[in-house]
């Protein structure tokens, strides 16, 4: 068996099954039009050679959404007003937790339900990191966005805890 053509086929029914379940709801017309010829091809026989003229077709258009895709999120994490707290790319064990952005120190301590945490206070929200392995910070520092925080054991068998929520 060729398992890389079967991997690739795979791929593409997926990515086939997931414009089909989204085309319907969508306003975007290049994703629309892939609807309509989709329905209109399920809806009589067609010849493998019909099909794989439409398969073609289809990967041309959808291979250009995962790169719009990425830009969006890159663009829309860079015009937001917060951060993320753990970066998810970082290898190992320990995780750093970031603040998301800058602001006070509130508070660090121990509790049953936070495990070690960090409260920062920021312009218009608070932030609340907790279940880490090691605090960098003290109550009343200013910290700038990205600083770390502390750090996060992925293996400590428990979640990580992040919360932000606004000012009251």
């Amino acid at each position: 068996m060729n398992w890389k053509k079967i991997r690739i086929q795979i791929c593409i029914c997926v990515v086939l099954c997931f414009v089909i379940f989204f085309a319907g709801k969508s306003d975007n017309e290049r994703v629309a039009n892939i609807y309509q010829s989709f329905m209109a091809m399920a809806g009589h026989n067609v010849t493998s050679e019909e099909f794989a003229v439409f398969r073609q077709e289809c990967l041309e258009k959808v291979q250009i959404v995962p790169a719009r895709l990425t830009s969006a999120v890159i663009r829309a994490n860079k015009e937001s007003r917060y951060g993320e707290p753990v970066d998810e790319s970082s290898e190992g064990q320990f995780k750093q937790v970031h603040a998301v952005a800058g602001g006070m120190v509130l508070q660090v301590g121990k509790s049953h339900e936070k495990g070690i945490f960090a409260v920062v206070r920021h312009e218009d929200a608070v932030s609340t990191y907790g279940q880490l392995d090691s605090i960098n910070v003290v109550p009343n520092e200013r910290i700038q966005r990205g600083e770390i925080i502390g750090t996060y054991d992925t293996l400590c068998g428990k979640e990580f805890f992040y919360e932000l929520t606004p000012n009251l």
